[in-house]
C-alpha cells in the first residue's frame, strides 16, 4: 500500500544524509560543496525519473502483494536463506581442509650481526593449492546457483499469482525449485555463471585504498581521464544493467519455458523500448 511512499522517502533520506555528511562537525567548504552537489544530483534524478519511480513502486507493490498472499512462498524464501547458510559451512570445511594440508618448513636467516638463527614457516603444498582454488570456484558457482534459483521460484510464483491465481498451490515454490534443479538446470546454471562473472569483475574493478594512491597520482596526467571516466561509468551503471538483464532473461525462461538464448533475445527486445524503466526499477 505504501511502496511509492517508501521509495520516494528513501531518496529523501539519502539526500538528507548527504547534507548531514557535508555540514556535520567542523565546517569545510570543499566537503560541504561536494555533498551538496550529490544531494542536488539525487533531487534532479528523482525529478526527471519521477514517473518511472512511480511505475517501479507499482511493480514492487504487485510483487509484495503476491509474496504476502502466499505464506508458503514466504516460508520458502526464509528456508532458502538457511540453505545458503549451510553452503557457507561447506566453504569453511574446504578452508579447514586446505589449512590441514600445509606443512611446517624449517629454514635459517641471518640477523644484523651475521649470526644464523632457525626459522619455521607454514608452506602450502602446490597441488593442494590448485585443488582448493578449484573447490572455491565451484563453491562460488553453487552460491550463484542458489541466488538464481531464488529468483526462479519467486518470479514464477509471483507471475502465476498475477496471471491466474486460481492455479496457485502451497507446493508451487517446491515444484519450481525441483524444476530449477532438473529441467531448467542448464538455464539456471548459465545465469549463475554470468552472475559469478559479473561479481568477479565488480570486485576486481572497484577503487579501493590499495589503488587509491595510483589513481590520485595519475589524475594529473590527461591521458588517464578517459580511463577513469570509463571505470566510473562501469561502476555506476553497467553492473546494475548486467545483473538486471541476467535476471530478466531467467524470468522470461520461467514464464515461457524457452531456452536460455531465446529468452535472452526476448529480454533484449524488451529492453530496447523499456530498458530505462527496468533499470530504474532495478536500482530502486
Amino acid at each position: 500500500k505504501a511502496a511509492k511512499t517508501v521509495l520516494f522517502g528513501t531518496f529523501l533520506a539519502e539526500a538528507v544524509f548527504c547534507l548531514y555528511l557535508g555540514y556535520a562537525g567542523k565546517f569545510e567548504a570543499g566537503r560541504a560543496v561536494a555533498w551538496t552537489v550529490i544531494a542536488l544530483a539525487l533531487g534532479i534524478y528523482v525529478a526527471c525519473m519521477r514517473k518511472k519511480i512511480v511505475k517501479a513502486g507499482d511493480c514492487i507493490s504487485v510483487a509484495s502483494t503476491a509474496l504476502l498472499s502466499m505464506p508458503s512462498l514466504m516460508a520458502t524464501v526464509y528456508a532458502w536463506m538457511l540453505a545458503s547458510a549451510l553452503l557457507v559451512v561447506v566453504l569453511i570445511a574446504v578452508a579447514v581442509a586446505s589449512g590441514n594440508q600445509a606443512k611446517v618448513v624449517a629454514g635459517s636467516e641471518k640477523d644484523l650481526f651475521g649470526t644464523k638463527y632457525a626459522t619455521c614457516d607454514w608452506e602450502t603444498r602446490g597441488e593442494w593449492m590448485w585443488a582448493s582454488l578449484t573447490l572455491v570456484c565451484i563453491w562460488k558457482w553453487m552460491w550463484a546457483y542458489l541466488v538464481m534459483t531464488q529468483v526462479y521460484f519467486v518470479s514464477g510464483c509471483v507471475a502465476q499469482f498475477n496471471f491466474d491465481r486460481n492455479l496457485v498451490t502451497k507446493a508451487m515454490p517446491l515444484t519450481l525449485i525441483k524444476l530449477a534443479f532438473t529441467k531448467s538446470a542448464g538455464t539456471v546454471g548459465k545465469s549463475a555463471l554470468i552472475l559469478q562473472f559479473i561479481t568477479w569483475v565488480k570486485k576486481n574493478s572497484k577503487i579501493s585504498a590499495k589503488n587509491c594512491c595510483w589513481t590520485c597520482i595519475n589524475l594529473a596526467i590527461p591521458i588517464w581521464w578517459p580511463f577513469l571516466l570509463l571505470v566510473a561509468v562501469v561502476r555506476c551503471c553497467c553492473f546494475a544493467c548486467l545483473e538486471m538483464l541476467n535476471k530478466v532473461t531467467l524470468i522470461f525462461h520461467v514464464i515461457t519455458g524457452d531456452e536460455f538464448w531465446l529468452s535472452a533475445k526476448r529480454c533484449y527486445k524488451l529492453m530496447k523500448h523499456a530498458g530505462l524503466d527496468a533499470l530504474v526499477m532495478e536500482t530502486a
